[in-house]
């Protein structure tokens, strides 16, 4: 009231205010150091207090209406004298690889980090494959990065995360719909996890209607018991593992025995096993969402891109979780949207289940932590950007993928710090000097 702004206000105002916090996009639970660098970007002085006119002045219009936005510096050339980066969170479709193969700089890169000993993450939003199905692919010509394979321990995948949160999450006599996009996989992370999981939920992968619209009603029963306190209360989820398509298990795999097979002719029948996305699968979880359940899914990326020789220079977008996670938001109750659950990079739950633990996986390959020293690459502002943010990371755009620096402006939130071509712009020039990354 006397005109002036002060840390302290600031700072009460955002832990007190979820709505502050959902307009500035801070996770929730987001860290002290989170909220002390959004007051940094305000007291650019180092007073310890602003003018509310110095304080609007910081913020500045999105193109939503009513949203309000830090004000960033724009991105700058990417230049690895003086980045200080020291430890990477590497993205990687369209940073690493593209559809037709390794972005070309990916393997020296690549050669310049092992032969340094810089710790490395890769760090992937698939939802169709774990750790392992990654190694096997960086693995594989055309998207082989090196002779030995890359070891576990130096990547992490968002459906790696999302299989930790379901284990640690879900009380006993949950029910979870699982859209697969890539057969049963998930139920070998999820064993991993925990081998006695299958024993306290009810599991499926298919579902009627009649027994859709039963888990509805059950859905809406313990969330009131939950809004009543009670946190042992069982949950329904649906639950995306996939990258777009859904695809179930062959007959005889592991996993494809989940969930009673329909009758022919049961109402809803008209199959979504194996057939893909279809009117079916989406009516049966709006039935779900609409009374309580959660939307667990991997990552807000919107599409995923597919070339085509045949058309020179124009890529075809396969639609990805983001937009079918973007599809059913509509069907949630006002008020509910905080049962969208994104696991990745840049999601609502991302910061604490993804980009955090991927820091620790970079201490403990011997790197200090210190966050300024940390560098998330990423061809995605919404994902990669908003994800390094999110850790309080620095962050370059690669223009080897989805976005240009030029889109910046499109997303007044997810500013990066530095942007370059591809990876290839990123080999220190005394590993070039050294021949470490020739090819």
């Amino acid at each position: 009231g006397d005109g002036w702004v002060s840390r302290a206000d600031l700072l009460a105002g955002l832990r007190a205010h979820a709505v502050t916090r959902e307009l500035l996009e801070l996770h929730e639970g987001c860290a002290e150091r989170e909220l002390e660098a959004l007051w940094d970007a305000v007291d650019t002085a180092g007073a310890g207090r602003v003018s509310e006119e110095q304080f609007a002045a910081r913020l500045s219009a999105d193109t939503a209406p009513g949203a309000a936005r830090l004000a960033s510096p724009p991105p700058v050339p990417y230049d690895p004298r003086t980045s200080g980066a020291r430890g990477f969170l590497l993205d990687l479709d369209g940073t690493i690889y593209n559809p037709d193969g390794l972005v070309p700089g990916a393997r020296a890169f690549y050669a310049s980090l092992v032969a340094q000993g810089v710790p490395h993450v890769f760090l992937s939003n698939t939802g169709a494959k774990g750790r392992e199905g990654v190694q096997r692919k960086l693995a594989t010509p055309p998207f082989r990065i090196a002779e030995a394979p890359v070891p576990l321990d130096h990547i992490l995948t968002a459906a790696d995360v999302q299989a930790d949160y379901l284990v640690r999450t879900m009380p006993r006599g949950s029910r979870v719909l699982v859209v697969s996009g890539g057969g049963a996989f998930w139920r070998t992370l999820l064993d991993a996890r925990d081998p006695h999981w299958f024993a306290r939920w009810d599991v499926r992968t298919r579902l009627d209607d009649d027994e859709a619209k039963e888990w509805a009603m059950a859905a809406r029963h313990w969330r009131a018991e939950r809004d009543a306190g009670d946190a042992t209360a069982p949950r329904v989820a649906v639950a995306f593992f996939l990258d777009g398509d859904v695809h179930e298990a062959p007959a005889g795999a592991p996993g494809s025995d989940f969930g009673a097979p329909l009758a022919a002719g049961a109402a809803g029948a008209a199959g979504y096993q194996g057939g893909g996305w279809s009117y079916a699968l989406i009516k049966q979880c709006a039935f779900l969402l609409l009374h309580g359940a959660d939307l667990v899914y991997t990552a807000d990326d919107p599409f995923n891109r597919s070339p085509d020789a045949r058309f020179a220079g124009a890529v075809f977008p396969l639609p990805g979780p983001g937009m079918f996670a973007s599809m059913l938001r509509p069907v949630l109750p006002p008020g509910a949207l905080d049962r969208l659950l994104c696991c990745g990079k840049g999601g609502r739950l991302g910061a604490e289940l993804m980009m955090e633990r991927a820091v620790r996986m970079l201490v403990d390959q011997g790197h200090s932590g210190n966050r300024d020293e940390i560098l998330m690459v990423g061809d995605r502002f919404v994902t990669d950007v908003r994800g390094g943010s999110h850790a309080g990371v620095r962050t370059c755009l690669v223009e080897s993928g989805c976005d240009r620096v030029a889109d910046q402006k499109h997303y007044p939130a997810d500013v990066a710090t530095y942007y370059a071509p591809s990876v290839a712009s990123l080999v220190p020039r005394e590993a070039e000097e050294d021949g470490v990354a020739a090819g």
